[in-house]
């Protein structure tokens, strides 16, 4: 087959070359002629010549001399490759046609010393401008007598030469677009050989604790680029490294491309891996760091060396240079951390493409060179000669860090990064378990083979019984340590929080009249009376007789009271001191300057003879209308403070290009209408676009989705994406991040309103383009009500069923009915084992048009290809292609003789008796589909934005609303995305966990989570089943949670409205070792006598009671109310164990044998005389408020 050379291509990057010769400065410009000669050097893999070659034509050409002349080109090679070269040459009479030199071919000649070729091309070389200076490139040198031949002729003529590498490095630096899909190409290679091979060969490596040199481990991976499966569906022919893979560990660091791995043994430390893939001649390159169990000092400069390489992105941009980009970098070394400054690499990358790495176009501090869009760069940044305190073997004393990947230069904004592996900590570290559980389940294994079948029960059970407390015990220390740091950590936070309200900005200086003449001329002013000018917000009184005027932003209260005779207006102004004490001072404009402090009059209330009204009536009138004023002042000023601190952000930037990330038939929940649509999601350059069948448009932007999870279809039947949102306030002004709902949404029924500030968008019925969609902070609203969590699904199973649908007689269902009608019994339980016959069965083959007889044998839903469900036929089975070579077969059935069907594939037949398979195949496809979609828009986002999966064997059932639901965590929420509403916890913002109603008669518990900001309220998920008290309490334990537990539930309105109002006192009194049980001990007595004196003494009326709640904080009040209705309503029947009186009499049994009788009798007796039973067997008396209960920590005691 005869190669093709693309004429296009070859035309246009010749006429680039020629132009920025033409346009070229000092050496270049001089140039009368460029000769490229290439000869045979397999040790030479990268050469400039050969690259100028790759570019042109495609492919490298042996043996061959180019040269370009100003009027004409000249190529001299063999006769096969000038048979190549013909697609190029330009045809007599279309000279110049292409706006390029002409091209003349000569052939060389074996034998001979190819003199006559040489002369004709001395003789070009002479005619083209001066004839004396001509560009080479240096550095290439082949060996072989044509080559010499070839330089001996340049040399006898006395050409002056001049090497213009860097000038044509810099020409096609630049790529084109098909150039740029082969690096993406190259790229996405890479980037599944590291992420599929090689990190998972680390990983098994680690986990197997085998020892595997560095240069073996390399080996290895230049043979997986020789299996399709890693390659991303390239031709392996068309693949191979830039070079060998540079595996290093150990203390043993050089962060260069020219060294090679080591034979050393690989480290379960830094493991730094540089690898690169070439693809059809173009490079990518890619640098990672695994960190095994990494110390937390070498997490803080991972994460500051990722720091650096998002500076180095964002300064790579057009017409910078690259001296520039290495001084940004460089000053952020500087200012953060300047002991790493002599520990960073010399340079910070080079331009790739054909060639590996550009010499000319290194970001370094001397090189001038800009940056053009197209180019495309091997970023790598690393720190080398670390430290490692923690360090006691010498391996593990030195460690570096290394990270590089293939970015591409925009014209705007930072580069595009091509290597799609993510590189954070938690995706690069490796962290191991305790080796002691694996060191115990070993020496219980010992132990169970020596041991007798007699005896190995017993031997068991001793053995998990000491595992199991060895667990125990670790958890309550790690949950002892948790402890002291999560008291710590809340008063650090309260002092914070102190600081933070105390630094303020300054106070705006309010001018209330620019010029004198503005001054409003009231008859009032000239009375000397007090005049409020509403327009200027500014209330005017006289001092020391002069009118005087003060902006209402000055003054901080005012009152006014009557004594006797005379009615007294005080005004307090703001001032240093006033409010916050002597470090106030520093919110003023002009802190030093005087202040005054306060002002009053007095006025009579006596009306005096020839006066209309009373002199107080001034100070009435002006007591009210300063009221007012202010009132609107301070109204204006809270909505402008609440702009303040919205980021505003673009609107949503479409990408036209079809390309995008896109999923089809989902539903979005809410509804956007009354009645759910379908439509598709697309994801754009920020954000992503929910377009639904009528054309309503919801637009979420990244960088408004504060958890973006993906809820896979197993064991569900719906498949979702769901975006929890950041929660913020309402900007309906200003763009910022959030959802567009355009206003022309059709049939909503209602208004969108919103929840702050009055603002009412009105729902339209008719279509209007014009009209711009509102923009909302974080939530979107619909109904009055606001939605932080947004979610797109997909049915895999039908929940729900519409009559109203178009039934078609093929559809599977309908298949199935009609064979259990027609006798041929149909059955599929889901196991494999259960097979059922069916007789009789037969099928016909078009091709062959026999008739054959035989049985169906329908197995548990597996596979038909597996053999589990198929046709025998006389013992033998047929298959689709076995008898028609040309073509699939098509086959007739008939099934007892009822069922018809002709002209149908015989898989798909039998699939479709197997509704089962249907839906597993489609459970895999749209898992498939939406993995993709996630893999693409992490991509897109450059990792900004991560999908994370909920761990379902973590999963644990709870009611964390009206119904039980399965919550499962992720690795930084607790969440529920496949019921509605949905429930999301964000495990950073948690302070503890507290388990209630954790007792041995009952069947399940409630969960309290208490969150960090403690004016929040409490989330409580109620119902848990008690099976899953100890996984929910180890994954807590290893997610660093404190968790509490008690027997009883407690009054949380109460307690955080405690903690809220006197935070300090609450942690002097030991903060939240109230929740501890280990602090009931000495002190149970006294507070039981306490309580029962209370109880005694103090029981108030439900009137009394309720008039102590109003006073209580409305948030609380309101949603305790709520949450206590809810567990009262779910019932006590089925979370009881047994009845009260069945365990009374147990207990009696007990106390009897253990004579313990007499004292039962005591406290029995002492129960009675008490107003209310001690404990009750129904959930509604455990939750209920009994004034004798413990509601909250312990206060603090008044001297």
């Amino acid at each position: 087959m005869a190669l093709s050379l693309d004429r296009e291509a070859y035309y246009r990057r010749v006429k680039r070359l020629y132009g920025n010769w033409q346009k070229g400065e000092d050496d270049y410009a001089n140039v009368d002629a460029i000769v490229v000669s290439v000869g045979v050097d397999e040790e030479i893999v990268y050469a400039k010549s050969t690259a100028l070659q790759t570019w042109l034509f495609g492919y490298e050409l042996t043996d061959t001399i180019m040269v370009f002349c100003v009027d004409k080109i000249l190529f001299m090679a063999s006769k096969k490759k000038v048979e190549f070269l013909k697609q190029i040459a330009n045809s007599k009479g279309s000279e110049n046609a292409n706006g390029v030199p002409a091209i003349t071919l000569l052939v060389r000649e074996k034998n001979e010393s190819n003199k006559g070729n040489f002369e004709k091309m001395i003789e070009a070389l002479k005619g083209s401008k001066n004839g004396k200076r001509i560009g080479v490139f240096s550095k290439d040198k082949f060996p072989g007598e044509f080559m010499k031949n070839w330089n001996d002729c340049l040399s006898k003529e006395g050409f002056e030469k001049v090497d213009i590498s860097a000038v044509v490095a810099y020409t096609i630096a630049v790529k084109e677009d098909g150039e740029l899909n082969l690096m993406r190409k190259a790229a996405a290679i890479t980037s599944e050989v590291f992420n599929k091979f090689f990190k998972e060969r680390v990983m098994e490596i680690v986990d197997a604790d085998e020892k595997v040199r560095h240069s073996k481990l390399a080996e290895s991976v230049e043979k997986a680029i020789e299996e399709k499966k890693y390659l991303s569906g390239a031709d392996p022919s068309t693949v191979e490294m830039c070079y060998p893979p540079i595996i290093q560990s150990g203390g043993n660091y050089n962060l260069k491309f020219s060294v090679v791995s080591d034979k050393n043994h690989m480290h379960f430390g830094a493991i730094t891996c540089a690898m690169g893939i070439r693809y059809k001649s173009y490079c990518s390159n890619l640098v990672r760091t695994l960190m095994v169990d990494p110390p937390q000092e070498v997490q803080d400069n991972y994460t500051f060396l990722l720091q650096l390489q998002e500076e180095l992105l964002k300064e790579l941009r057009h017409g910078v240079k690259l001296c520039e980009v290495y001084a940004a970098v460089m000053d952020v070394v500087k200012k953060q951390k300047p002991e790493l400054l002599n520990k960073i690499t010399k340079n910070l990358g080079f331009a790739m493409g054909i060639e590996f790495r550009e010499g000319s176009l290194v970001i370094n501090s001397k090189n001038q060179h800009r940056l053009k869009k197209g180019m495309v760069f091997s970023i790598n940044v690393g720190f080398s000669d670390l430290t490692n305190k923690e360090g006691k073997k010498p391996e593990e004393r030195t460690y570096a860090l290394f990270v590089g990947d293939t970015v591409l230069v925009d014209e705007d904004g930072p580069a595009t990064i091509l290597t799609s592996v993510k590189k954070k900590v938690k995706n690069v570290g490796i962290f191991l378990k305790n080796e002691d559980e694996e060191e115990e389940e070993e020496e219980k294994d010992e132990a169970e083979d020596l041991l007798g079948r007699s005896s190995r029960a017993a031997a068991l059970l001793t053995e998990r019984t000491r595992n199991e407390l060895t667990a125990e015990e670790k958890r309550r220390a790690h949950q002892k340590e948790l402890a002291m740091q999560l008291n710590e950590e809340a008063k650090r936070r309260l002092t914070e929080q102190k600081g933070e309200q105390q630094i303020q900005k300054a106070r705006k200086s309010n001018i209330s009249y620019k010029n004198p003449s503005l001054m409003p001329k009231e008859p009032h002013i000239r009375e000397m009376k007090i005049y409020i000018d509403k327009k200027y917000e500014t209330v005017i009184m006289p001092v020391f007789g002069i009118a005087t005027p003060f902006h209402i932003a000055t003054i901080k209260n005012i009152s006014m009271s009557v004594e006797g005779d005379y009615t007294y207006l005080r005004i307090n102004f703001y001032c240093p001191g006033s409010a916050l004490g002597r470090n106030e001072g520093n919110i003023f404009p002009n802190p030093e300057a005087t202040f005054v402090k306060e002002i009053t009059y007095r006025a009579s209330n006596m009306k005096t003879p020839g006066e209309q009204t009373v002199p107080a009536l001034n100070l009435q009138n002006a007591f009210r209308i300063i009221k007012e004023v202010q009132k609107r002042y301070k109204t204006r000023e809270a909505e402008e403070k609440e702009k303040e601190g919205i980021v505003k952000q673009d609107s949503l930037i479409i990408n036209l290009n079809r390309s995008n990330p896109k999923l089809k038939d989902l539903y979005i929940r809410p509804n956007i209408a009354q009645k759910r649509m379908q439509g598709s999601l697309e994801a754009h350059v920020n954000g992503f676009r929910f377009t639904s069948v009528r054309g309503d448009k919801v637009d979420i932007l990244y960088n408004n989705i504060k958890h973006a999870l993906f809820q896979p279809c197993d064991g569900e039947m719906i498949i979702v994406l769901h975006f929890h949102l950041k929660v913020g306030p309402l900007c309906p002004q200003e763009p910022s991040p959030g959802l567009i709902l355009p206003c022309s949404v059709r049939g909503w029924g209602g208004l969108l309103q919103g929840l702050t500030r009055g603002l009412v968008w009105g729902v339209r019925d008719t279509m209007e383009p014009s009209c711009p969609p509102p923009l909302l902070q974080n939530a979107i609203m619909f109904g009055k009500k606001r939605h932080t969590d947004v979610q797109f699904y997909t049915e895999v199973g039908e929940i729900t069923t519409d009559l109203g649908k178009h039934q078609h007689m093929h559809d599977r269902d309908d298949l199935y009915a009609e064979q259990v009608r027609c006798g041929a019994g149909v059955g599929c339980n889901g196991g494999a084992a259960s097979r059922l016959t069916l007789l009789p069965l037969q099928i016909e083959c078009e091709m062959r048009g026999d008739w054959a007889e035989g049985s169906l044998s329908l197995g548990g839903c597996a596979d038909p290809a597996d053999g589990e469900c198929g046709v025998t036929l006389g013992g033998s089975c047929p298959q689709e292609t076995g008898c028609c070579p040309s073509a699939p077969c098509r086959w007739s059935v008939r099934v007892g003789g009822g069922l018809r069907r002709e002209g149908i594939s015989l898989r798909a037949w039998l699939m479709s008796l197997c509704p089962m398979q249907m839906e597993r195949e489609m459970r895999h496809k749209l898992k498939t589909a939406f993995k993709n979609f996630i893999e693409k828009v992490e991509a897109l986002t450059k990792e900004e934005l991560e999908f994370e999966v909920p761990f379902r064997d973590l999963g644990f059932n709870g009611a964390p609303y009206r119904s039980t639901c399965l919550l499962q965590p992720t690795s930084s929420a607790l969440v529920n995305c496949t019921e509605w509403p949905p429930f999301v916890v964000t495990l950073d913002e948690v302070e503890l966990i507290h388990f209630e109603r954790v007792q041995f008669h009952l069947k399940n518990f409630d969960m309290v989570i208490v969150y960090k900001d403690y004016s929040k309220k409490v989330t409580m998920i109620n119902a848990i089943p008690v099976a899953s008290l100890d996984p929910i309490k180890e994954w807590l334990n290893s997610c660093d949670l404190k968790y509490t537990e008690g027997v009883q539930s407690l009054n949380w309105t109460k307690i955080m409205k405690t903690i809220v109002d006197d935070p300090e006192g609450f942690f002097e009194q030991g903060g939240w070792s109230f929740l501890e049980p280990e602090g009931e001990g000495s002190d149970a007595e006294v507070g039981e006598s306490e309580s029962e004196i209370e109880d005694e003494t103090f029981n108030p009326s439900e009137d009394e009671y309720e008039e102590e709640e109003e006073d209580s904080d409305e948030d609380y009040s309101s949603e305790a109310e709520e949450s206590d209705y809810s567990k009262e309503s779910m019932g006590s029947e089925e979370e009881s164990g047994k009845d009260w009186d069945e365990l009374e009499e147990e207990a009696r049994k007990a106390d009897r044998e253990s004579r313990y009788e007499e004292e039962e009798e005591q406290s029995r007796s002492l129960s009675r005389k008490r107003k209310g039973p001690a404990h009750s067997s129904s959930r509604r008396s455990s939750h209920s408020r009994s004034p004798g209960r413990s509601s909250g920590p312990p206060k603090k005691k008044r001297k």
